[in-house]
């Protein structure tokens, strides 16, 4: 494993990549997730195609948590090992507009529409009950923890900056190991301790290169984790082995998770920095970014988009023979309907940003982003 050669830009291809399958992933997994918990009602062949799919998406919640560690945790971007007021305000304001607020607008959502479509009571009691001591509504769950994170960003870049690169790696393997062993607690506020790990480790792969046997081996054991996440599932659905629940294997801490989670953002960086590669993604630059930028609303909406195409269309991988069939047509339906609505929701408040803050939105040539040896 060698450091490669740092970046003449900020900004990283592969990550966007990252973020477009990542939000794929986690759209599938949410379309697949009722007929895995539906076993024994339906037939095998469903629920083997939704827990097949279902399981080879795990790593999409830690590579976004890794994503945002390679982003955010790059100390190379501060010139003194201990951040300045200045610096500290900046970034807790931007992380506010970007978290902070979305993540308040969208719980209220979410509290009206459990409310009108699932009964639950509507009281400040209970949203809190519930985003405290249980879990926040829906998928919401993702911002508390980057919202936590946030939090000790600015100490962790400080630190990163004062240790040698190795002590990095070693901290980000023992958090990792940490996570593995942890017993989450039914709290908000420790949710985001076993996701440091994933967080350092997002820093450590950023700029990594790996030598052929090495990424023979990676890929070896990124299927082999995913294998066993599989049929180790089955195993414990079909009372062959004993686990703690049915689906403990899908939890992002375990260790086959863990490693199917670093493999898959290795080798996705991997075959996107290779030259021919490198280059179609310099040609196709502009949609590139512009659906990477998308992929945060389609987070956000699309459980609502699934219910609408479920209760309202009568669009539902439950129903009829065709499982794969069902899975894609319900996939991409909502992946198109919650990036147009992404889309209007960008518009919307990137002008109530420039409204409020008296700033302007301006998109950077994306050509400009790319080292020059890649102009034409």
């Amino acid at each position: 494993m060698t450091k490669a050669l740092s970046h003449q830009s900020d900004h990283l291809p592969y990550l966007d990549v990252l973020r477009i399958i990542g939000t794929i992933a986690v759209v599938l997994i949410h379309v697949c997730s009722p007929l895995v918990v539906a076993y024994g009602t339906v037939s095998a062949a469903s629920w083997w195609t939704g827990h097949v799919l279902d399981s080879l998406s795990r790593w999409a919640v830690p590579v976004f948590v890794m994503i945002s560690g390679a982003v955010l945790l790059d100390s190379k971007k501060t010139s003194t090992a201990v951040l300045s007021q200045e610096e500290l305000t900046h970034f807790f304001t931007k992380r506010f507009w970007r978290l902070a607020v979305p993540l308040f607008v969208w719980t209220l959502f979410f509290a009206w529409y459990y409310h009108v479509f699932r009964g639950d009571p509507l009281s400040l009691d209970f949203s809190l009950r519930r985003i405290v001591f249980d879990q926040p509504y829906e998928h919401l769950y993702f911002l508390w923890l980057l919202l936590e994170l946030a939090v000790i960003t600015p100490w962790l870049k400080q630190l990163i900056k004062e240790i040698p690169f190795s002590s990095t790696v070693f901290l980000a393997g023992l958090f990792l190991g940490i996570s593995v062993f942890w017993t989450q607690l039914r709290l908000l506020f420790p949710f985001f301790i076993p996701y440091i790990g994933y967080y350092l480790m997002g820093y450590v792969l950023k700029d990594v290169a790996l030598k052929k046997s090495l990424r023979n081996l990676v890929s070896v054991v990124t299927v082999a984790s995913a294998v066993s996440i599989v049929f180790g599932t089955w195993l414990a659905f079909t009372d062959r082995v004993q686990l703690d629940h049915p689906l403990v294997l899908y939890e992002y801490t375990t260790v086959f998770v863990v490693v199917m989670s670093l493999g898959v953002f290795v080798l996705v960086r991997q075959i996107c920095t290779r030259s021919g590669v490198r280059e179609v993604l310099f040609k196709h630059s502009v949609p590139l970014r512009l659906l990477s930028s998308l992929t945060f609303g389609v987070y956000l909406v699309h459980p609502v988009v699934i219910d609408v195409l479920h209760h309202g269309a009568g669009i539902s991988v439950m129903a009829g023979r065709n499982t794969f069939l069902r899975i894609v047509l319900v996939m991409s339906a909502t992946l198109l309907l919650s990036g147009l609505l992404s889309y209007g929701i960008e518009l919307v408040t990137r002008r109530m940003r420039r409204f409020f803050t008296g700033t302007r939105y301006v998109l950077k040539d994306p050509h400009a982003q790319f080292p020059s040896s890649h102009k034409r």
